[in-house]
């Protein structure tokens, strides 16, 4: 058989968009990130079936509960921040160094008027 006919025969086994909509864990993850993001989120985790990149079509037709875990982990990746992690030592440089300056005779002058 043809690779091309084998592989648009398992395609053609994956569960469609609507149908993944409807299964027992979308409620949870639509009430969480909204209906638009799942779906987008579905659309693509097929097409990367579709592509190649994961597991074999064949195997996940047979396990809708593996796309809805792709979905979720594809979601929960998505919904991060873009957070880094840094040093504030605004404090320590205020702090320390304001307390040692010198300041102008009418700063002194504006403070204690």
């Amino acid at each position: 058989m043809p690779m091309a006919s084998r592989n648009s025969s398992s395609f053609a086994n994956l569960p469609s968009v609507d149908r993944l909509l409807g299964h027992s864990q979308m409620p949870e993850l639509i009430a969480r990130f909204g209906r638009p993001s799942v779906t987008d989120s579905i659309r693509a985790v097929l097409a990367d079936i579709r592509a190649g990149s994961g597991l074999a079509a064949d195997t996940i037709a047979a396990e809708e509960f593996q796309i809805v875990e792709r979905v979720a982990a594809r979601l929960s990746a998505e919904s991060k921040p873009p957070l880094r992690a840094v040093f504030n030592l605004t404090g320590t440089v205020l702090h320390t160094n304001l307390g040692r300056a010198a300041l102008p005779a009418e700063a002194i002058e504006a403070v204690t008027s």
